[in-house]
């Protein structure tokens, strides 16, 4: 069984409402996977982790909350280090989680308006405006 269900016309009146007609139904996700395996159907991997945003300081918190919106509403897949870590353990991270570039910002950036890109690919770096990331690396990430 992976669903249950049927009608409730007493349940509205026992919570103290008018007599209602109803029914209902619930399933577990648990139970619907199993129900999909048992049958060979193919799940899609997940998306990978395109931009990871690293935080130094005590200022970047917020700036890299805001970043990863604007990533995410453009369709990138961007993952946040709100841990207080330092940069180089940021960066694992980032590496362990696939991730094809990293947005670091720190004290200093933020005070200049600007953002450091790294490419995980090639270690190559760039620092661009902060309003400028977003587009950069939609066009870098172009598939």
């Amino acid at each position: 069984v992976i669903a249950g269900g049927g009608r409730y016309d007493n349940l509205v009146e026992q919570l103290g409402g008018k007599p209602t007609p109803a029914l209902g139904f619930g399933s577990g996700v648990d139970r619907i996977i199993a129900a999909m395996e048992a049958q060979n159907v193919k799940f899609p991997n997940p998306p990978g982790v395109e931009v990871y945003l690293a935080s130094v300081g005590d200022k970047g918190i917020s700036r890299i909350l805001e970043l990863s919106y604007l990533l995410r509403r453009k369709g990138i897949s961007a993952e946040i280090g709100l841990e207080s870590r330092s940069l180089g353990s940021q960066m694992k991270t980032a590496d362990k989680l696939g991730a094809k570039y990293v947005i670091m910002i720190g004290d200093d950036e933020i005070d200049k308006g600007v953002v450091t890109i790294r490419d995980m690919r090639d270690g190559q770096q760039e620092t661009v405006d902060v309003q400028m990331v977003a587009n950069i690396l939609e066009d870098k990430l172009v598939y």
